[in-house]
Order: structure tokens, then sequence, then C-alpha cells
């Protein structure tokens, strides 16, 4: 079936339902790959186009990436003017890779950031399987190139305390109570990839099943824990420490703060800071369940109050 173009078309890629085909100077689209649109790019040259994310992001010589706004087309400036020959997308990113060995990697299609350079020519990426293969030549040798995208812990632990809830690599945030007085906390973080993943530690690179300590102020401590993957993907964990202020202080925090009569809502209660020999009070009213008791609670004492 005929698209309806003389200029040469590169690169094809499907997505929310819509055929995208990309050349020299021309991007063609259509709903059922018999009929196509033709959206003019003058003096453009793309080579390849992916979908991910909710839109298609097409690559071209000297290092020009064009990106779907609705039913728009925007050219942006890559970071590199190298001519991009193949992009692909997976786990959260795209990965463009073209002449002189350029990798280039970008969570949106618009941020882009150079991965790898080098001395080979790559034509094409894919995904699959958790990883990008890269496919090109070295002179007169083919060369194929992978890199994982397992940017996931395989473990977390710290000393003192006890991360709740416990540890699921798929759980992004934890919380830690620590006594009063406690200083530093040790966070042993363990990459699932730990041969090609990178580790750091709020900025700094830390060592794959190694205690990392971390010095504490009382009060809050906001710890942020990246996994960042042989193919540059990143993860986010983030590990917020409780410790008590000197004189016992402490807070506490409801993810409900009111809730309609009759309602068959959940009040959960946080408590920020450790007691001291104290007690934190809940207001339960009538009909409700008083609270329940996990070994985490410092504590509680309940008042019934009047009707619901």
């Amino acid at each position: 079936m005929y698209s309806g173009t003389n200029s040469p078309l590169r690169g094809v890629a499907f997505g929310a339902g819509t055929f995208v085909a990309a050349g020299n100077g021309v991007i063609r689209t259509s709903s059922d790959g018999v009929k196509w649109t033709k959206i003019d790019l003058f003096g453009v040259a793309l080579n390849a186009v992916a979908y991910g994310g909710g839109r298609f992001v097409a690559v071209g010589d000297k290092g020009r990436i064009w990106i779907q706004e609705g039913s728009s087309w925007v050219s942006r400036s890559g970071p590199w003017d190298v001519n991009l020959k193949g992009v692909a997308y997976g786990n959260g990113h795209f990965v463009a890779v073209g002449d002189n060995g350029a990798i280039l990697i970008s969570p949106d299609g618009e941020n882009w950031t150079v991965q790898r350079r080098g001395m080979e020519d790559f034509r094409d990426v894919v995904y699959g399987g958790g990883k990008f293969v890269i496919a090109g030549s070295a002179g007169t040798d083919g060369i194929i190139l992978y890199a994982s995208t397992n940017d996931k812990l395989g473990n977390l632990t710290v000393s003192p305390g006890t991360l709740m809830p416990s540890f699921d690599a798929d759980t992004m945030a934890y919380s830690v109570y620590v006594a009063r007085g406690t200083d530093t906390i040790d966070i042993t973080a363990e990459p699932d990839d730990d041969v090609n993943a990178i580790l750091t530690i709020n900025g700094t690179q830390a060592t794959s099943g190694s205690p990392f300590a971390v010095d504490l102020t009382p009060g809050v401590n906001p710890i942020e824990i990246v996994v960042e993957s042989q193919a540059g993907t990143t993860r986010t964990y983030t590990l917020t420490v409780y410790s008590v202020e000197p004189d016992g202080n402490g807070a506490l925090i409801s993810s409900v703060t009111s809730v309609p009569a009759g309602s068959d809502t959940t009040l959960a209660f946080e408590f920020a800071g450790t007691l001291d020999g104290g007690t934190v009070e809940i207001v339960v009213p009538g009909g409700w369940s008083p609270p329940s008791v996990t070994p985490e609670d410092p504590g509680y004492t309940t008042q019934p109050a009047g009707g619901p």
C-alpha cells in the first residue's frame, strides 16, 4: 500500500492506535496502516521513530529530535549534533543511538543526556527482556552491545531501627524511628544488579552491601537512595528517619484529619518522635473501635467522646 510520499521513509512505530512513519523531511501518520496523513518537515532527515510514555519521538541527522505534542510535532535540539540512526523506549526511558558511538538517554523525549561516545557507528536499538540491545559496526566488524535497565534495590536494611513498611523492591518510601540521642544511622543497600548498577545515598556513591553512615539531627531526616542502571535509568527510594528532640517532644501526624459520620474509613496515625515515658492521646468517637497496637506504636491512651 502506497503511503503517498516520494520521500524515503526510514522508520515506523505504533502506539496509542496510530502508526507513525518517518523519513526525509516527512512524517506520515495512519490509524489503519492503509490511509496516511502527511506532515511536512522540510529539510529534516529523520531516521527512526519510537513510541513510549504516551508520545512518539523521532530522531535524525545532526542530532535533531522531534517529539509529538498532541496533534503537532515540535523540534528539540539534542545534546550532541551527531547523526542519530535508531531510537527505542523501555522501562520509562527513550534511548537513541547513532554515529561516533552515540548513546543518548531521556525519561521523556525532551531532556537528553549523553551516556556514551566512541568510535563505533550504531544503527539500531531495541528494548526487551529488561535490557536495551544496540547493533552497529566497528570498522568492518559488526558489533552488538546491551545494557540492563534494572534499577531496583535487591535489599535494604538499617541500624538502629526498623524499616516501616518491610522492604520490597517496588516500595519507594520508608520510615524509621530511632531513640533519643541517636546521631547516626547505618544504611545497607544492595542493588538487584549489584554488578552493573551504581548506588548513591544522599548524592554520595556507596558500596553495595556495606553499611553507609548518615548523620542525624533531632527531628525529621530525609534520605535519598538512588540506583542507576547500566543503561542509565534511575530509581529513587526515600527513607525518612525520625529522631526525637532533646526534650522528648514529638508530633502526631494523621493521614486523615476528619471522617464523615457513618463512614467506613480507617484513621491512620504516625508519631514523629520517640515518647520518653509519655503517651499519645487519640480521641475516639462513640461507635468507633479503639486504636490497634502494632509493635512500632510508641504507646497511646484513648478517651471516649460523644456521638460519631
